[in-house]
């Protein structure tokens, strides 16, 4: 199948289909409908979702041929099995019948691996070529591990290194337009992404000055861009001079966007997908980001422009319950990585310019840009 990535689907079994049919889903209601082609109609569909079982038996239905690419990676998960099932919390500790659902990416293969039920046993990652990412995956899943918010890595089976799959479904999202963005309201399945995002802060603290680019760079890199008045230059100049002195970072997983954060009956089981992960970051950014992107998202489900992303967050940021709180958990997560107050704002502050200075270095690369960017910049520097 060449859609939403190119995949290899093993029949025999209904899970690989049937996830797979969940992917195809996702994409509809994640990847911001409104903002591509036909976005009315996409977003449409995006919000009343694909009927997955139905899609899962008519893949499961299609002309099958013979492939063996993931043959070794069977006989060798089978072979550790027990060992990999003594490191995991949910791996029963003798094999079950295996099946594999297999996505063709562009960084390598990613291989879901079921047993009896519809979410994936274990997920193996072989990457092509540059192992960086995947490498930077381990060392923060290894690190992640005490905080319980992220899958357990379980070790390398010939080119693959495993970690433990994770149930559920990602966040849900709701349609935001700039009417509905002032009311709009956290909710306790958030409250659980926020909690997680808490704990990652207090358990990977450490005495050390996070990422240049995270905070000195970035507001080196948007103080002197047009687009901002001279308050919000002024604002971002003190801010630097503060931040010169913070000597706390965490381990950040860099893209806490909905369909990253699993949740299994309400519960927040995992945050996925850490390749972008830095082990030095800044604190709060995680939260920060998992707020903005939640509203980009929901606007994107609707109706999308660069206006209406606008509009939405001007309205949702100082009116609203859910940016209200979000903020102040943003706080409480610095302050569970032993930030004192007076970093608070500052970091805030640099949090938008890092989002700022990467729309500049990278334009096009976003679905938002520069312009909306520094918009949110001077809305937060307004504070």
């Amino acid at each position: 199948m060449p859609y939403p990535w190119k995949a290899d689907i093993e029949v025999g079994s209904l899970w690989p289909s049937s996830f797979y049919a969940r992917l195809i889903s996702q994409a509809s209601r994640y990847a911001l409908p409104a903002a591509r082609r036909g976005g009315m109609v996409r977003a449409l569909v995006g919000r009343k979702g694909i009927p997955v079982k139905l899609l899962g038996t008519a893949l499961e239905r299609l002309p099958a041929k013979p492939s063996n690419d993931v043959d070794p990676l069977l006989r060798g998960l089978r072979e550790r099995w027990h060992e990999l099932g003594t490191r995991a919390r949910g791996l029963p500790l003798t094999a079950p019948p295996l099946s594999t659902l297999t996505l063709h990416r562009s960084a390598g293969l990613t291989v879901f691996v079921f047993g009896d039920s519809a979410d994936p046993l274990v997920v193996a990652k072989s990457p092509l070529g540059d192992r960086r990412l995947i490498t930077r995956e381990i060392e923060a899943l290894n690190e992640a591990a005490p905080a319980r918010v992220a899958p357990l890595y379980l070790g390398e089976v010939g080119e693959a290194s495993v970690q433990e799959g994770v149930k559920g479904a990602p966040l849900a999202l709701k349609p935001v337009t700039p009417r509905t963005a002032s009311s709009l309201s956290w909710h306790e399945p958030f409250g659980e992404v926020a909690a997680a995002l808490i704990r990652l802060a207090e358990v990977t603290s450490k005495a050390a000055t996070p990422d240049e680019d995270d905070v000195l760079g970035s507001l080196d890199g948007v103080t002197d861009v047009p687009e901002l008045d001279g308050q919000c230059r002024r604002a971002l100049v003190a801010a630097r001079r503060d931040l010169q002195g913070l000597k706390r970072s965490v381990l950040r997983h860099g893209d806490t966007s909905a369909q990253n954060c699993l949740l299994h009956h309400d519960r927040l089981s995992g945050l996925v997908d850490w390749e972008l992960a830095r082990t030095k970051g800044a604190p709060g950014f995680d939260m920060l980001n998992a707020a903005v992107a939640y509203l980009e998202h929901g606007v994107g489900l609707k109706r999308w422009s660069q206006r209406l992303v606008i509009d939405s967050f001007e309205a949702a940021w100082d009116g609203s319950d859910f940016f209200g709180t979000a903020r102040k958990a943003a706080r409480t997560s610095m302050g569970a990585a032993g930030v004192p107050d007076r970093y608070h704002d500052p970091l805030e502050l640099a949090f938008f310019a890092r989002r700022m200075h990467r729309r500049l270095e990278r334009p096009g690369a976003y679905p938002t840009n520069a312009a909306t960017a520094a918009r949110m910049l001077l809305l937060a520097c307004t504070e």
